[in-house]
């Protein structure tokens, strides 16, 4: 029937492999003489592994077995490890219906667009994580508004917008973490649209965890379980950059160009009388800002 994914199948690395017999120990070249592979790469390994989902491509997902704890959010955790600033890092919809959840790296900060019964957002500040460390995200929903936590630094509603201490979602709830399948259709709010490129390494919904196994997904496209390569510890090793120095602006001499102000525009009806004017500008045209 040919290969299919399961949750027998081995994620990881092999390496040293050899064969012994009763008259010699031969060493097994894992380069040469393959007749066939599936899901096998030859770049070599990584020194250092955490374990959990990797995702590998902008379109990449993974759809995850459904539980009743997704019908009522109070909370959601992730540690993510990714060095690209934008990637959807979970979507939890009720097909039919307008709810939905939706986390994202935007420009290496952390968005949250929800909908209950209106849109809402809250999104993190000078919290860049898209650095190749490991951060941890928290959604919080306890204190009727929505909070979210950025390796500790909180950022939330300012009033109460929820009448539970949950985002409420039907039966048929769907959580999808990573990217989502290409048929969502996101609402304009939602800006990232492309799939995390990196790894989740912890995923817990109301403070349950989560198993990042083979039989606990449904459907994925691209996607690993063979280790995300990170590094060994989760401190963040930032330089700090020093602002830069505030330029006082000068004026041009007066003959030098046009101040425009936003509210008016200059218009030319005879800028060179031997051609007319869009020829003008197909022939030579040069403009300084």
């Amino acid at each position: 029937a040919g290969y299919t994914v399961n949750n027998t199948n081995f994620a990881g690395c092999l390496r040293n492999v050899s064969v012994t017999t009763p008259s010699a120990t031969t060493q097994i070249k894992l380069t040469e003489n393959v007749v066939a592979s599936t899901g096998v790469n030859i770049d070599g390994c990584y020194q250092n592994v955490r374990k959990g989902l990797g995702f590998t491509s902008q379109s990449a997902f993974a759809q995850v077995l459904p539980t009743e704890q997704l019908q009522q959010i109070k909370n959601l955790e992730f540690d993510i490890v990714t060095n690209q600033p934008h990637g959807i890092l979970a979507y939890i919809s009720s097909p039919g219906t307008l709810r939905f959840l939706y986390l994202a790296l935007f420009g290496g900060n952390v968005i949250v667009v929800y909908h209950q019964n209106n849109t809402a957002v809250v999104i993190s500040s000078g919290q860049y994580i898209s650095d190749g460390q490991l951060h941890t995200i928290k959604l919080n929903c306890r204190t009727l508004r929505v909070s979210l936590n950025v390796d500790g630094n909180i950022f939330e509603e300012t009033s109460q917008t929820l009448s539970v201490d949950y985002l409420a979602f039907s039966s048929n709830v769907v959580l999808q973490i990573g990217g989502v399948a290409s048929e969502n259709k996101f609402q304009p709010e939602c800006p990232v649209m492309q799939s995390l490129i990196g790894g989740i390494t912890r995923l817990a919904i109301n403070e349950q965890p989560f198993s990042l196994i083979q039989s606990n997904i449904l459907v994925q496209k691209d996607v690993t379980l063979a280790g995300i390569p990170a590094p060994s510890g989760t401190s963040l090793n930032l330089s700090i950059i020093p602002c830069a120095k505030v330029l006082t602006p000068s004026l041009l001499d007066i003959n030098d160009g046009f101040f425009m102000d936003g509210s008016n525009a200059i218009i030319w009806s005879q800028l060179v009388p031997q051609f007319k004017l869009a020829e003008y500008f197909q022939r030579s045209f040069a403009m300084a800002l």
